[in-house]
């Protein structure tokens, strides 16, 4: 990659074209290597995953403490610069990344050419501004910066967009920078891809921009091969996170009668792939109606509904995932996708329902969506409200509610959760006075609701029987807007099934709760579709603070909540009433939340489930070897990988050289000698020839190592050692001298 120029020596010379040119390099290489300040983007998210979880270790944790302050970027055209004051001198191992850049993407799903380029283009100025105020009395000319493909790791935006994107934003902040007088100038821009087949359709879409437009960039050379650089992804595709993201939204079909539902993919195994899907609305809104109505489960009417909703082709991407966040609309919000199943498989291992197998989160889509920042206070505080107390009989008593504010509280507050102090609890037939009261007392980050639901139009959950509902006006009177609000009411989240596949009336509308709390700024929203089983709600309630409390996920402490409780009763459809909007990533911010936080891990099983070839199976191999050896991930981390691949693919492509000569560098990555001696062995003695000399080479080296640690096999491994130091050694005669 290219080293970065030092404040006195930075691009001080003239710009060959005058205008808002850029030189584009573009670099196969592990970002923890470049040297230059590095622009990344922002999906809105409450985690950092990709290239920032990596960027924020190398800053020692300056990026993730910024997202716990709520001074992270996440809208579109917001940015944050993060400088890094360290000094590397043993020249070993990552550098030290001077500056980071970051950009905010708005939410993923929703992010178009023209917004990622908006949002380069600020974050350049504004690095450009600080470069400025750095040098007031000798001021920058130029100055060069690295990028990552921003946007690329999410639904949408492919690798080739995002270079033509970023290159874009870089032009068009040279134009503005060339009007203001002591802001230096981009001159050299550096495209950083860990993966070579990324980079390829960077550099690609680059060339063909650059022959339309010369005065635009310059591209130097081909693709500049770096450290860490891989070939390519063993699987199909590339994410940046761990959880799958599919879209369905309605799309207006040749009649009323027809409307289509469009699917966009962008998963592990899929990338951008877009179905048009239509149903008959009656026969839809009839199958909802009669799914939410009835307090028992009829996996039939769930199978006949994704039978009739999702085309035949993607279902083997949906019923694969073990993570789903689905992007759903007005029209699409009201079927009961937690209901839908796979046709049943009798030779599946696991019999789940699907919205439990893949911890399905929704998240809805807001074209008028602009968030409210009035974060939740720091604190842990929790307010719990049971069974308002109402005077009209079309609200009787629930001990039900009651009972399950009771016991949400008492789990909170066992040990190792929050103190008693933390906790607001209202349980007790409690009237709107006082509710109201402790709502807008303290700044909470959790609410939660159990009672009565009113689907009006300025409802919510029931505090009298003379209009007076606690909703999402009440809510947004708040000073701080709480993370996370459960509403367990029969009413509050559903939609009249009438609403369902039919075109979106303002005037009409009647926002549910749910979408009206997250329009207000709300980061999480659990609410009930239906009546629920009192039993199975309070189970429900109980597993998914448990899971929140150990430090969970929102989505996985949603899949917990939904596996407990329909293992604990499979006879009702509890489990799948609740509708969980937000964002999968967040996590509660208690003590004990932060203590256990830990790295995400896809399942092994998962993780390599595409592998479906030699040639994937060297790319994970390879994958392993560059970690190892550069220091990408612990040690035992990438050993359980090996074992499993060992495992699983050893007696099916283990005599295969390329392949054997992976495991042995997979293993020396790690300092597992006895294993790759072993894979080595195996690698140089294949049939078919295709391991590489450098295999012989190493393991010679290996022998001669294990022979001076030990007397035992000293001896014999010596004398192996000196035979292929010899093999190779007359090998390299022939070969030609390097010029």
């Amino acid at each position: 990659m290219v080293p970065p120029e030092s404040s006195d020596t930075a691009f001080n010379g003239e710009n060959p074209s005058g205008t808002g040119r850029v030189e584009v390099i573009v670099g196969n290489a592990d970002l923890r290597f470049t040297e230059q300040t590095l622009l990344v983007g922002h999906y809105r998210s409450a985690m950092l995953t990709g290239a920032e979880a990596v960027i924020d270790g190398l800053l020692g944790g300056r990026m993730s403490r910024a997202m716990l302050a709520g001074v992270y970027p996440g809208a579109p055209g917001s940015h944050q610069v993060f400088r890094n004051p360290c000094d590397r001198e043993d020249g070993a191992g990552p550098v030290c990344l001077p500056t980071v850049v970051v950009a905010g993407l708005g939410d993923e799903g929703e992010l178009r050419a023209a917004d990622l380029v908006h949002s380069v283009r600020q974050a350049i100025l504004a690095y450009a501004q600080r470069l400025s105020e750095a040098h007031p009395d000798s001021p920058l000319l130029e100055f060069s910066m690295a990028a990552t493909l921003a946007g690329s790791g999410g639904s949408g935006i492919t690798a080739a967009s995002s270079a033509l994107a970023i290159v874009q934003a870089a032009h068009e902040a040279n134009s503005k920078l060339r009007l203001v007088e002591g802001w230096p100038r981009l001159r050299r821009l550096t495209l950083v891809e860990l993966y070579l087949e990324r980079a390829i359709e960077a550099w690609h879409a680059l060339h063909m921009q650059e022959l339309a437009d010369r005065n635009m960039l310059t591209l130097v050379g081909k693709i500049h091969a770096g450290p860490g650089g891989l070939r390519r992804l063993p699987d199909t595709s590339y994410r940046g996170t761990s959880y799958d993201f599919i879209s369905a939204l309605q799309f207006a079909g040749p009649a009323a009668k027809y409307p289509g539902i469009a699917y966009t993919l962008d998963t592990r195994r899929a990338r951008a792939e877009v179905h048009a899907h239509r149903a008959q609305a009656t026969l839809v809104r009839e199958l909802v109606a009669k799914a939410s109505n009835e307090p028992a489960t009829n996996p039939e009417i769930g199978r006949t509904l994704f039978n009739l909703l999702i085309p035949v082709e993607m279902e083997p991407f949906l019923g694969g995932s073990s993570e789903l966040v689905m992007e759903l609309d007005r029209a699409t919000a009201g079927i009961p996708w937690e209901l839908l199943d796979t046709n049943a498989d009798v030779d599946a291992a696991d019999k789940r329902p699907w919205s439990i197998r893949s911890k399905l989160v929704r998240k809805l889509q807001l074209n008028d969506f602009r968030p409210i920042l009035r974060p939740a206070g720091l604190g842990d505080k929790v307010l719990i409200i049971g069974d308002p107390k109402t005077s009209s009989p079309a609200y009787p008593p629930l001990p039900g509610a009651k009972r399950e504010a009771l016991t949400v509280a008492e789990q909170l507050t066992r040990s190792g959760g929050i103190h008693r102090n933390q906790v607001t609890l209202r349980a007790d037939q409690n009237d709107a006075n006082a509710i109201l009261i402790a709502l807008l007392k303290d700044p909470y980050q959790i609410v939660h609701v159990a009672g009565h639901g009113e689907p009006d139009e300025h409802g919510g959950v029931v505090l009298s029987g003379d209009g007076a509902f606690l909703g999402a006006s009440e809510i947004n009177a708040m000073r701080n807007i709480p993370d996370l609000v459960f509403l367990n009411c029969c009413h509050s989240a559903g939609r009249d099934a009438s609403a369902v596949l039919v075109p979106y009336d303002r005037a009409q509308f009647a926002a549910n709760i749910a979408e009206a709390l997250i329009r207000i700024g709300v980061r999480c929203v659990v609410a009930a579709g239906w009546a629920v089983n009192d039993n199975a709600a309070e189970r429900f309630a109980t597993e998914f603070y448990v899971a929140l409390l150990n430090g969970s996920r929102f989505i996985e402490a949603v899949g917990q909540a939904r596996a407990a409780t329909w293992t604990a009763y499979p006879g009702c459809n509890t489990w799948a009433a609740y509708q969980c909007y937000g964002d999968p990533d967040w996590r509660w911010r208690s003590a004990r939340a932060a203590d256990t936080a830990r790295r995400l891990a896809i399942p092994l099983s998962e993780e390599f489930s595409v592998i479906s070839s030699p040639v994937s199976l060297a790319m994970a191999l390879e994958t392993i070897a560059v970690q190892g050896t550069l220091g990408g991930k612990p040690h035992e981390v990438l050993l359980a990988k090996l074992e499993y691949l060992e495992t699983e693919f050893a007696s099916l492509w283990g005599d295969i050289g390329s392949i054997a000569d992976g495991f042995g560098r997979g293993y020396a990555s790690v300092r597992h000698a006895d294993k790759s001696i072993e894979w080595y062995r195996r690698a140089v003695c294949a049939a078919d020839g295709s391991a590489s000399m450098r295999a012989a080479g190493a393991l010679g080296n290996l022998l001669q190592a294990r022979a001076g640690a030990s007397s035992a096999a000293g001896e014999g491994d010596a004398a192996e050692a000196s035979g292929w130091t010899e093999r190779v050694a007359a090998l390299q005669q022939y070969c030609p001298a390097k010029s």
